[in-house]
């Protein structure tokens, strides 16, 4: 009985740590991002994903690389400005993980 209340503890700690693994996201919930009534775009973001800003194919960025690109890229690269992010200096973003890895 002790064990199994000590690993869903360990458990709901673990999940609860990864929830802020983005770093400066801290106090920002699930409805900072999605919002289901007031959805803006495609799965139910809260802010307009960002149609600007284009990969390196010349295509827009779609998915949670546009969700995050409406808030942290520059406003003139279809961005809100909120501390904007350049995939070639701060933060690499539109790429596919190396699967063979």
């Amino acid at each position: 009985m002790i064990r199994k209340a000590l690993l869903t503890v360990v458990a709901v700690t673990m999940l609860y740590s990864l929830s802020f693994a983005a770093g400066g996201h801290e106090g920002l919930t699930c409805t900072g991002c999605h919002d289901i009534h007031a959805a803006k775009d495609s799965i139910i973001f809260a802010v307009e994903a960002n149609k600007a800003a284009l990969g390196k194919n010349r295509k827009p960025f779609t998915g949670v690389t546009a969700l995050c690109l409406g808030c942290h890229a520059e406003p003139e690269n279809g961005g809100m400005g909120i501390k904007p992010i350049s995939q070639h200096t701060t933060h690499p973003f539109g790429d596919e993980p190396n699967a063979r890895i």
